[in-house]
């Protein structure tokens, strides 16, 4: 995975910044669980109530999955009028960008899964959220090949997946709904082919 310049230089300020926030170090720095949880498998010694969900879902969404999920999908696509104009990434830095929003999609889709996140029970929510993750995953990889097809389909495979989502929570889940929750995916047209 490729990194940019201002990439690598948050990570360092966040490492310096958790460096010094630290204590020496030693067994009495941990802070003790909430009382009456229990460490989750793989979680290292985090329970469920160490979660700290501040934003709410439509702030979620709006700040960090819709936010990302459209730094993808405008590097996307065709513009066709009297010409024909690409909008994929046409440096290394576009590419990297591209990436990197899909794979932040991806990392995000675990979000909506966390305490007091899903609006049900049922386990539609978990597969949406998974057919999210599995398709910026896909998107991801395809930047990082700059394969301009692949990444395209992976992106209306996570248009799919939000549209499906919107389609179940926000509109009349009981029947049709009144109004699509979505708006088009921009720059959906198909490729042009080779001869136009």
């Amino acid at each position: 995975m490729k990194f940019s310049n201002m990439a690598c230089a948050v990570a360092m300020a966040l490492t310096l910044g958790l460096a010094a926030c630290g204590g020496d170090g030693g067994e009495n720095d941990a802070s003790a669980p909430p009382p009456g949880s229990t460490p989750g498998e793989g979680m290292g010694g985090a329970t469920l109530a160490d979660f700290r969900t501040s934003l709410n879902l439509q702030e979620l969404m709006a700040h960090v999955l819709d936010y990302n999920a459209f730094e993808v999908w405008h590097r996307q696509g065709w513009i066709i009028g009297d010409t024909v104009t690409e909008l994929f990434p046409t440096d290394d830095d576009g590419w990297i960008a591209a990436e990197n929003a899909a794979r932040t999609v991806a990392e995000a889709s675990n979000l909506l899964l966390l305490p007091g996140r899903p609006l049900d029970d049922d386990r539609a929510w978990v597969d949406f959220a998974h057919q999210l993750h599995d398709a910026a995953m896909k998107a991801g990889d395809m930047a990082e090949k700059k394969d301009k097809d692949a990444f395209f389909n992976a992106g209306t495979d996570m248009y799919r997946a939000c549209h499906g989502c919107h389609q179940r929570y926000i509109a009349n889940a009981d029947g049709p709904p009144a109004v699509d929750p979505m708006r088009p995916l921009p720059n959906r047209a198909e490729p042009p082919t080779p001869n136009q």
